[in-house]
């Protein structure tokens, strides 16, 4: 069962723990107020407290930012696809990098 809810991820952002983000899914424990954040391998890669609510993140004197991961993200065998973004163009002066050039 999907348990709908917040959690504050690795960089103070709040995410949604029914939609975390590409790749990822939530185990939440209601019982603990935690969740684990699981990549696609199965892997826990983050482990936080769990919120029921918005209003429960700032009682817990916690700045809310957002990230919302609508259904403009999705998985496909191509891998993640992003429709309807809006990308500004790289200025003129800016040039690729010689294919000789090591980068690393």
């Amino acid at each position: 069962m999907e348990i709908k809810g917040f959690f504050v991820d690795w960089n103070g952002s709040t995410r949604r723990t029914e939609n975390p983000g590409p790749g990822y899914t939530c185990l939440v424990d209601l019982e603990r107020n935690h969740v684990d954040v699981v990549d696609g391998g199965s892997f826990v890669i983050f482990e936080c407290t769990y919120f029921p609510t918005l209003e429960s993140v700032v009682a817990a004197d916690i700045e809310i930012k957002l990230l919302d991961f609508p259904d403009i993200i999705r998985a496909s065998s191509e891998g993640i696809i992003v429709e309807n973004c809006v990308f500004e163009a790289a200025p003129e002066s800016a040039t690729a990098p010689d294919a000789g050039e090591n980068h690393l």
